[in-house]
This record gives C-alpha cells, sequence and structure tokens, in this order.
C-alpha cells in the first residue's frame, strides 16, 4: 500500500498532553506512533488524572481535561464510503472499571459543516486501494462523553465501523487526594 501522507513536517511541540487544546487535528508531541504499514488507530492519553472537585465544571471544556491523542490510517478504498472528516465517524467508548453504564459519543464536533463532495475526477478502485492517509486528534475525554465529577477507572477505546484501538486505561482522581 502506498502511504500518500508525508512525514508530518510540523510536530506541535506542548510542555504536557494536557496543554493539547481540545479538537486539535495537527500531530503532536504527544501523538501516538505508527508504523508505515499500519492501518487502523491508536489512542494514548495520561495514565491518571487530577480533577478539583470543587470546580463547577460549567464551561464546555467538562470538570476535567482528559487528553487522549490519537493517531489512524486507512486506505482511501476504506474512506470513500465516509463523507466529510473522518473523525466525525468515530466514536470513542469509556467504560468504567467498576460497575456502570459506558459512556460513548461520536466525535463530530456540533458546529462541524456537512461534507459536501467537490466535484473532481475519482480515482480507481485499484488507485484507492493502493493509497492511505493519515490523521491526528486529541480530544477531552471528560467534555466528549460529559463524564461524572467523581473519582473513576475508565477503559477507553475508539471504533470506525470495523476497526477499533487499542484500550487504555485512565484514573480520574480528586486533586489533594
Amino acid at each position: 500500500m502506498i502511504d500518500t501522507t508525508a512525514p508530518p513536517l510540523f510536530v506541535k511541540q506542548f510542555s504536557t498532553p494536557f496543554d493539547v487544546p481540545h479538537d486539535f487535528s495537527s500531530p503532536t508531541n504527544f501523538s501516538p506512533p505508527i508504523g508505515h504499514d499500519f492501518v487502523g488507530i491508536v489512542i494514548n492519553a495520561p495514565e491518571k488524572v487530577m480533577f478539583d472537585p470543587h470546580a463547577d465544571g460549567s464551561d464546555q471544556d467538562g470538570f476535567a481535561h482528559i487528553p487522549v491523542s490519537m493517531t489512524y490510517r486507512f486506505s482511501h478504498a476504506f474512506l470513500k464510503n465516509i463523507a466529510g472528516p473522518t473523525v466525525h465517524h468515530m466514536t470513542v467508548v469509556a467504560v468504567p472499571v467498576k460497575a456502570g453504564k459506558p459512556y460513548s459519543s461520536t466525535l463530530q464536533m456540533d458546529e462541524a459543516a456537512p461534507y459536501k463532495p467537490d466535484g473532481r475526477p475519482q480515482p480507481t478502485q485499484e488507485e484507492l486501494e493502493s493509497r492511505s492517509s493519515k490523521g491526528y486528534f486529541t480530544f477531552n475525554l471528560a467534555a466528549m462523553l460529559n463524564l461524572p465529577k467523581e473519582e473513576a477507572t475508565y477503559h477507553v477505546h475508539v471504533t470506525l465501523e470495523k476497526y477499533q484501538s487499542n484500550v487504555i486505561t485512565i484514573a480520574l482522581k480528586k486533586k489533594g487526594k
């Protein structure tokens, strides 16, 4: 498979993963690496996230910033039936380690404009199968899933149709404990 994406020319450097803003769609120094032939989704996040139990959490970013960084690559043949940005069709799932209901949501941003084809000639199926695209995305898990403001440990993964990322574990702890 030919990877039509060049290595990122610009990798945004952040001091910590917590400095990466929600809905950031460029490579960072915290984006998970993938091999040249890898197809699918890889995610990572800090294993432990502290939150202020006294914060009101009334802003759109939620009560805590839980940065989940993702790198993905798919063939153009797979992507041809996905209209619009790939991440808008992905689903993030957080399953509490202790009994409880799982939380899930698509990664589509509310203000995202619908995708409109541009009318350019379409490549052949063979061309689509021989090419791939790579992307990056970082999001705030607490804001995306409206997680409850309580200590918990979650197993987190991202899916897109037949693809599922690795599963990561994130412990949410109150500051001062």
